[in-house]
């Protein structure tokens, strides 16, 4: 942003690291709903579609592109850059 708005000159800022990508935008639901529910809520946001414009915009309000169904191996690289930087400890 602050190349874009001419804060910061290109060749003015040298990156170090990055962190591996991992699921962020992530939605929960209580267990005690059924699982019917859960199902039509899972469903309701994997079908957003950018190219409606509507859901364009409910996707644009929420800062996301589309949706994906992850489960907890998809956290493991935030997890070990969390540990790496002393953050979490593997118990």
């Amino acid at each position: 942003m602050m190349q874009r708005d001419g804060r910061l000159a290109r060749g003015e800022l040298q990156i170090l690291w990055e962190t591996p990508p991992y699921p962020d935008n992530v939605w929960a639901v209580s267990d005690r709903l059924t699982e019917e529910l859960r199902t039509r809520l899972r469903d309701a946001f994997l079908s957003l579609d950018a190219s409606n414009q509507d859901e364009e915009r409910i996707l644009t309000g929420m800062g996301a592109r589309a949706f994906v169904p992850v489960g907890w191996q998809e956290f493991e690289p935030l997890l070990e850059a969390a540990i790496a930087l002393g953050l979490l400890t593997r118990d």
